[in-house]
């Protein structure tokens, strides 16, 4: 799973233990958002950019690869050759 998309983050739960999947996912959040904010200052830094403009440059980066259902994006047929 890619450290800055934390929506992607889910845990089942058997009954009665909710609440605490809900505290590790509170936990894990944060810590993904953390990397998520180290990321990006040291992007900013190193290509001298503004933080808010490196973020914006990597959610649209994790949209395009990570989500085709997002962004349609026309394919050349990928089938297998037919080889008859």
């Amino acid at each position: 799973m890619n450290y800055s998309n934390p929506e992607n983050l889910a845990i089942i739960a058997c009954p009665g233990a909710e609440v605490f999947a809900d505290k590790v996912v509170s936990h894990l959040r944060k810590g993904y958002r953390r990397n998520f904010d180290n990321m990006i200052a040291e992007l900013s830094t190193n290509y001298g950019m503004e933080d808010h403009v490196a973020a914006r440059q990597v959610n649209f980066l994790n949209d395009v690869l990570s989500s085709p259902n997002k962004c349609r994006v026309a394919r050349k047929n990928t089938a297998a050759p037919d080889l008859r």
